[in-house]
Order: structure tokens, then C-alpha cells, then sequence
């Protein structure tokens, strides 16, 4: 039996584990980093997680009891993946005088029927003596990973780049203001380098990575410790973002260990990339190398019966190879960001990268807060910071145009994203193929989520509007879709508080006006290129932010774009093959609010009651048709407007 071990989450730790002879934990602690096999004692024959009696429909019972410890079971082999480098998992369940053998990947369970071990003790005892026996590998952890040692030159290597760089010594003569820029530009990327030293963790080891890959025909090496940025979970892609050492350079390289989906017409990320990086698509990451590790995939899927042909009883069981992917880039989060222009400039950088990628005939299709990404850089001298757009593994080619009978065939039988930004359109049909509208509304859904939290507004609960707006979900038909306020907020073209009031953004500064401090260019593509903020001071309280024209008019092009499709819920097949691959809400029955008005100075005007004519609801949802105008009123917005430089606040300081 055992007790957690300090770098342990409470909570998680198993009861008893087996262990390499060479890694047996201290005392009676147990070490998700170094156990091989998690073991689960429980007292009762009726704390099985799991219920025979059901099969084949399904071993999961629903009693609350079974259900608590068959999560417990859960959170054993998922700690175990993310705390170590595994292919798989065994664990073994003990309850009375009963037990089951459990293996986990990343596409699901297998799990035996509970068998009697006192009454048949050649199963529980052959298992045993066979795990016993079993190589690192056949007990399910990744051969092509190396544990760094103390002592060893990558492990003083890591000690070394964990240091800060010392200061540049200041030359004769110089001015004290230029060795203080100098001394800035020096550190700028320090960022880098903390985030390592927050990665060399308590508790976790130390690796090297080799990555061989055939299209430069070598294999690169790279030291890791603790992800940077994990997916918590058991199944799935079970994403891991290191900041990375290269071998060959000793730079920082951020490095995605990821097990893709290994489905007909899924590129792999790097692939899609290269693609992107050689046709110069702008503020997006450059690949350093990529592939998949050989001989490493899921087989639960090749087990199971899940009614593959008809997607719409039960989601297939999806076969996931293991995948890494480093690149040149090391971005910090978007929440990051100085100030509310700021998170509009790098929302309009990463929407250039989309409609850069969209011109070069492929869609992102997963946009979200922790894709877009904001870096750091040097430019003639001064320090500028862009956005960037990550995780392009869902990314999908677009139909050759020259062939309008050519359909995009969906690649999985579920939605494609992350639930909190996908489209109102995209939540409510799981089968939706996912479009540039829909990409376009993430990135508002994105921007929105970031505001909320940083910037000051009317809204007094920010909690639980996050948990209406963008977590929420309703059940039709035994399917979730669509929260009910997001579907409204789409729909109608304005964003409603839980209290009835529509929401606006406000800010508070002390005395000293100024106006705009430059004027931004446009590009020869005709998109605009990098502006300055403007900024603007007063004595007055609660003045009106102006994002507030964009999320005025955003909305009402997006529920303009809903209108227009026109297309009612019941109207689609639940056949997935003739899913529509436009908006799916009802008609809109009362008067619409919409601004008609293309002057982007003015935040508001007067809703009208009377209905506008069917042209100009097709004029402003065309809008959406390309990236231009979205991109032209967040500029122009920025442009035109005095932007405050102090407006950032603590996350739910309110």
C-alpha cells in the first residue's frame, strides 16, 4: 500500500503500484513518474467499476459508487500518461475477492470480465508473472524516449540553459539609454528560457527525444522535462507542448508530442505546415522537423464493434498514432496580452495567417484561445510583438474550386474543434462541415473570451457568463448542441447579459489626453498591415471601451449570415451525408436589429423596428464571405479610435 508522494496531485494515487526494481519509490509513497502498473484495492464486490451484466451493450454502470471509483481508475491511468512517456497502460482492479485487468491507449479501455481470483488463481497469478517478465516497452512504455540522468552532459546541459544569460557588459562611450535598449533586446526572449526552468519540476524526469524523419533523412535529438501545456485526459490525441532543447543548436525549439488521428486523408501537421511555410503564408509557426514514431499506435479500436456504419448510435473508436512536431517558435498565450489593442492586433495578425491559408486552399478549422499565440521579435531595432496561428492539425484542403460537383467528405463522425469557440452553426449539427464562416465566428468567440475576462465591462458575473456562453450545452435527441445563450447572442446579433442588460465595455483612467500616435498602412494585398495604438487618458469614469463597435456589429453580421442561409434545424437530414454546410437556426420571425451602416466611427445606432429588405440581410451576411471586412473593422476601429493603454485588469477582478 501506499502514500502520495509530494509531487503527486492529491487525490490520484494509486493504492499499490508495481515497479522497476531499479525505481522503487522511497518508504510506502507512490510515484506516478516511474510505476508500471497502477493497482486499485476496494473492499466490496459491489465496487466494481465496472458491470458485466449489461454486455454487449456496454460494462459502464451508472451507480453512483461504481461510477466515483471507476473515475478514480481513471485518473490512475491518465496521470500515469501524462507524467510519463507510454504507448499504453495496464491496471489492475481488486474489489473483494474479485478482480479485472484493464489496458488503456489513446483510443479507449479494454476491459476482462471480472473474474473470481480465489477460485481461479492461474489468471490473476499467470498476468502477474508475465507483467514480471515483460521488457519496459511490452509493459507499455515508449522505447524512443531516453531518461536523462544527473551527471550526464544533456542533463548539465539543461542545468545550463536553465540559467539567466548574464548582462551585456556596457561599451565605452555608451549612452546609458542605448545600453538599456541594448540590455532589453538581449532579454527579450528570456520568456523562453523561464518557461524551461518551470519545466525542470519537482518530481518529473528528464528525457531525450530523438525524432527521425525521413524526408531529412537524420535523427534529431531534443531534452524535455514537464509539458508546458498539456491535454488532460485518458483518450483521445493527449496533446503535450514542451519547451525543448535542441541537441544540435542548444536553442529553444517548442516541441508537440501528440497521438494523431490516424484516419484516411488526415495529413499530418508538419506536412500541412510545410505546405503553408513554402507558399509564405504569413504569422504562422515554421517547422524545424516532424513525423510519426514507427510502430507506435492505438489497437483498442481493432477490438471493438461500435456500429462504424451508422455514426449516428455511437461514435467509432478512432485508431491515433503517435506523432511529434517541432518548430522554430515559442509563443506565449493569448492572455498575455498588454491591452485590449493589442489583443485586437494579434486577433487581425492571425486572422492575415487564415485568410494566407484560405488563399493557399486550406482551412484551419480549429480556432480557439490556446491556438493563437502571441511572439516576441526584434524588428530594425525595436521590440514588436505578432500574433501567431498554431495547431493546424485539424486543418483541412479545401474543394478544387474548378469542380463544384466536389465535396469535402467529413474524416471523422464527430465535431471538429474545441466546444467553447465553435460556431453556434457547428455545435448544433455535429455533422456540419465546417466552413470559413465558421472559423470567422471562432475568432470572434475567441476575441470575446479574452475581453471578458481582461477588460472591464457591465457585466458583474463574469463567471457565469462564460459557463452560459461558451460551456454551456443543451440535449436534443440524446445529442448535445448548442447553449442557449451563444445560439441566442448568434441569432439576433447581440450578446445578452444573465441579467437582460446587453453587454459594454467601459474603462477607467487618470487625466492626460493624446490621440492616435501613427496612422497604419495597407498592405499591397490589400490588407492592412501593423498599426501603433492610439491611446487615450481621461479623469472620467466608466467611459466606453471601443471594442464595443466590434462586438456591436460583429454579431449583427454573423446573425445577418444566419438569416441569409436560412435553413431551420428540422429542415436538416440526420443523414450526414446531406448535412447542410450552412447555418442551421430558424427562420428569424420578429423584426431584426440590424445596422446597415458601413461608417465604423459611429458604435451604435438606432435599431430599427421595421425589417430591412432580404438585399441588404444578403449584403452584410457576404460580408462574411471573405476575411477583408472583418479584418477592415477591427483596423479601422483601432484607427479611428482613442484606445485606452491602461485597460487590462486581473481575470474576474470584477
Amino acid at each position: 500500500m501506499s502514500s502520495p508522494d509530494g509531487s503527486d496531485p492529491p487525490g490520484q494515487k494509486p493504492d499499490a503500484g508495481v515497479y522497476p526494481k531499479s525505481r522503487l519509490p522511497e518508504g510506502w509513497r507512490s510515484e506516478l513518474a516511474t510505476t508500471r502498473m497502477p493497482i486499485e484495492f476496494k473492499r466490496r464486490t459491489d465496487q466494481d467499476p465496472f458491470d458485466d451484466t449489461h454486455w454487449p451493450e456496454g460494462v459502464e454502470s451508472v451507480a453512483q459508487e461504481r461510477e466515483a471509483n471507476r473515475g478514480l481508475t481513471i485518473r490512475s491511468a491518465t496521470e500515469i500518461f501524462l507524467r510519463q512517456h507510454r504507448c499504453f497502460v495496464f491496471s489492475l482492479v481488486i474489489f473483494n475477492r474479485f478482480a479485472r485487468i484493464i489496458r488503456w491507449d489513446r483510443s479507449g479501455a479494454l476491459v476482462t470480465e471480472r473474474f473470481n481470483y480465489t477460485l481461479e488463481p492461474n489468471k490473476m497469478c499467470e498476468f502477474l508473472w508475465r507483467f514480471g517478465r515483460m521488457s519496459a516497452a511490452q509493459q507499455g512504455c515508449d522505447p524512443s524516449v531516453v531518461e536523462v540522468e544527473e551527471g550526464f552532459p544533456d542533463y548539465v546541459l539543461m542545468q545550463d540553459k536553465a540559467k539567466p544569460p548574464p548582462p551585456p557588459r556596457r561599451s565605452e562611450g555608451e549612452n546609458i539609454e542605448d545600453y538599456k535598449k541594448r540590455n532589453e533586446i538581449k532579454n527579450i526572449e528570456d520568456y523562453k528560457r523561464e518557461y524551461f526552468v518551470r519545466s525542470l519540476a519537482s518530481g518529473w524526469l528528464r528525457y531525450k527525444t530523438p525524432l527521425h524523419t525521413s524526408h531529412q533523412k537524420k535523427t534529431r535529438s531534443f531534452l524535455i522535462c514537464k509539458p508546458y501545456y498539456f491535454v488532460y485526459g485518458d483518450i483521445g490525441r493527449g496533446t503535450r507542448g514542451y519547451v525543448a532543447i535542441d541537441c544540435d543548436t542548444e536553442q529553444f525549439v517548442w516541441l508537440k508530442d501528440v497521438w494523431r488521428v490516424d484516419l484516411p486523408g488526415m495529413e499530418k501537421e508538419g506536412d500541412i505546415l510545410k505546405k503553408l511555410n513554402d507558399r509564405n503564408v504569413r504569422n504562422i509557426p515554421t517547422v524545424v522537423c516532424h513525423g510519426d514514431i514507427l510502430g507506435q499506435r492505438t489497437v483498442t479500436q481493432d477490438y471493438t464493434d461500435t456500429g462504424e456504419d451508422d455514426p449516428d448510435t455511437m461514435d467509432p473508436l478512432k485508431a491515433h498514432c503517435h506523432y511529434r512536431l517541432v518548430e522554430y517558435e515559442i509563443g506565449q498565450a493569448l492572455e498575455e496580452f498588454s491591452d485590449g489593442y493589442d489583443l485586437v492586433s494579434v486577433i487581425v495578425d492571425c486572422l492575415i495567417a487564415h485568410h494566407d491559408a484560405y488563399k493557399a486552399g486550406i482551412l484551419h478549422r480549429d480556432i480557439s484561445a490556446g491556438n493563437i499565440l502571441i511572439i516576441t521579435t526584434i524588428e530594425d531595432g525595436e521590440v514588436c510583438q505578432h500574433g501567431l496561428l498554431n495547431d493546424w492539425e485539424l486543418a483541412k484542403e479545401l474543394p478544387n474550386p474548378d469542380t463544384p460537383e466536389a465535396q469535402i467528405s467529413a474524416r471523422q463522425p464527430n465535431r471538429t474543434g474545441t466546444w467553447l469557440f465553435l460556431s453556434a452553426a457547428s455545435l448544433q449539427d455535429k455533422y456540419k462541415e465546417i466552413v470559413l464562416q465558421d472559423d470567422l465566428e471562432s475568432f470572434f468567440h475567441v476575441l470575446l473570451y479574452n475581453a471578458i475576462q481582461y477588460l472591464r465591462s457591465n457585466c458583474r458575473d463574469v463567471r457565469t457568463f462564460i459557463q452560459r456562453f461558451f460551456e454551456a450545452a443543451m440535449i436534443e435527441n440524446g445529442e448535445y448542441i448548442c447553449g442557449s445563450a451563444k445560439r441566442t447572442a448568434m441569432k439576433w446579433g447581440e450578446i445578452e447579459l444573465p441579467t437582460g442588460s446587453l453587454l459594454e465595455f467601459h474603462f477607467n483612467v487618470p487625466d492626460d489626453t493624446a490621440g492616435p500616435s501613427s496612422d497604419p498602412s495597407s498592405g499591397a494585398d490589400g490588407l492592412p498591415n501593423n498599426a501603433t495604438p492610439a491611446s487615450f487618458n481621461s479623469a472620467r469614469s466608466g467611459i466606453p471601451h471601443p471594442i464595443n463597435i466590434i462586438f456591436t456589429k460583429l454579431p449583427k453580421w454573423f446573425a445577418a449570415y444566419y438569416r441569409h442561409v436560412g435553413l431551420t434545424r428540422d429542415e436538416l437530414s440526420r443523414d450526414p451525408s446531406s448535412a447542410s454546410q450552412a447555418g442551421t437556426f430558424a427562420q428569424v420571425e420578429k423584426p431584426s436589429a440590424y445596422e446597415y451602416d458601413d461608417d465604423v466611427s459611429s458604435s451604435s445606432g438606432e435599431d430599427s423596428d421595421v425589417e430591412r429588405p432580404a438585399s441588404k440581410i444578403a449584403k452584410y451576411a457576404t460580408k462574411l464571405d471573405t476575411h477583408r471586412a472583418m479584418i477592415r473593422l477591427l483596423r479601422r476601429t483601432q484607427k479611428k479610435e482613442m484606445w485606452p493603454s491602461n485597460d487590462k485588469v486581473d481575470i474576474l477582478e470584477d
